[in-house]
């Protein structure tokens, strides 16, 4: 018989690499070329050493996350965002918007920096209850439009995933849901799909999972989750476009509160490592939805036309407000004001890519005077 080291080296050859030819049905060549379909039997493949992790963890994965701003890292409002009401408003990290039931008063929304480490996280969104008053419940979320779903509509399924915490009382439980507009990417009225990511449900250390829920058994620890949509085709309005959002409950003070960070949406059942992007490249995608700029004209005589672009294109037509300070209105260097008026000339416009418009001196004439402003112009969904 044979010695066990001169059939191991049959097959290896002058480099100790093992000659494929020696593997059933799979050619002689070492070169990668010649693993033509069905020349390598899946029975050589050990079970499990192919893992989604691995897939995963590759260099060039593309662009996956159809949500903006997940890392919550641009925020062109103010960090702190005190509630007043309304629904799905506004406030704190750019693209992302919520609201508190009841409503409470004091009830607020940050953008901190921080966030789970080891993972690359610098910022996190918080939600806090209030002084007084409301239920605790309170609401994240995020509107995509329609256009940037199809991979979705392709996969015809969606996974979450991304990083919580709570602190003080908040309840332990959150769920995940979406809604969908009756019209393409106008939420006037729109369907609600509660309890629907109800696939590949996990949850990191303690936490335990529902159905399109989490318990976060631990107060102020960061839980990573993540779970699937499936058959996204099939619920209403899906084609119209979709609105991801966080349900919370617990929030009655302003010791309670829920943090996210790392938000990301992506076609398919896998959850994969979220997707950094550059600063520039997600402040731009936000201005697609709002923008915060300023500039400054020198009027001589009574009238001044001016021109402002946007740095970046609105989705569509932007609602503005041309202000100076806290106050609606344009301001001189010098003591007065200029109006912002549409009887007397011919008003300001907006033109998806700029906004133009007449200033008009409160009374008289100047010579060479310098004006500052600012302007907010929203296209937000």
């Amino acid at each position: 018989m044979a010695s066990k080291s001169k059939l191991i080296a049959e097959l290896l050859d002058a480099s100790g690499d093992v000659l494929l030819g020696n593997l059933d049905n799979v050619p002689a060549s070492n070169d990668a070329s010649a693993l033509t379909t069905g020349t390598l039997p899946i029975a050589r493949i050990a079970d499990g050493d192919i893992t989604n992790a691995k897939l995963a963890d590759t260099v060039n994965r593309g662009r996956r996350n159809v949500l903006i701003n997940g890392g919550m890292n641009i925020c062109q409002r103010a960090t702190s965002f005190t509630y007043t009401g309304g629904i799905w408003v506004y406030g704190g990290p750019d693209r992302w918007a919520g609201h508190f039931d009841g409503p409470p008063t004091g009830a607020t929304r940050h953008q901190f920096g921080g966030g789970p480490s080891g993972v690359g996280s610098s910022h996190f969104v918080e939600l806090r209850g209030g002084t007084s008053g409301g239920n605790g419940s309170a609401y994240l979320s995020q509107r995509i439009e329609s256009q940037n779903l199809q991979g979705i509509r392709d996969a015809n399924t969606a996974t979450v995933s991304g990083w919580v915490k709570r602190s003080g009382s908040a309840n332990s439980t959150f769920s995940v849901n979406m809604i969908c507009p009756t019209a393409t990417d106008n939420y006037g009225s729109y369907t609600t799909h509660g309890g629907v990511f109800t696939d590949n449900e996990t949850i990191s250390g303690d936490g335990t999972v529902g159905s399109s829920s989490f318990t976060l058994t631990t107060v102020d620890t960061w839980y990573y989750f993540s779970a699937t949509v499936p058959n996204f085709n099939s619920k209403t309005n899906a084609d119209k476009g979709m609105q991801l959002y966080f349900a919370v409950g617990g929030l009655s003070t302003t010791s309670d509160k829920y943090q996210f960070t790392q938000i990301q949406l992506e076609a398919g059942t896998e959850a994969t490592p979220f997707e950094h992007r550059s600063v520039r490249e997600e402040q731009t995608d936000c201005e697609r939805y709002f923008e915060v700029g300023g500039s400054s004209q020198r009027l001589t005589g009574s009238i001044h036309r001016v021109a402002i672009p946007y740095r970046t294109q609105k989705r569509t037509n932007a609602t503005y407000v041309v202000y100076y300070g806290t106050t609606e209105r344009l301001a001189e260097t010098s003591p007065g004001t200029i109006n912002r008026s549409n009887s007397t000339n011919s008003g300001w416009n907006e033109g998806g890519n700029s906004w133009y418009g007449n200033m008009e001196k409160n009374a008289g004439s100047e010579t060479s005077v310098d004006y500052l402003w600012q302007f907010t112009a929203s296209a937000e969904l």
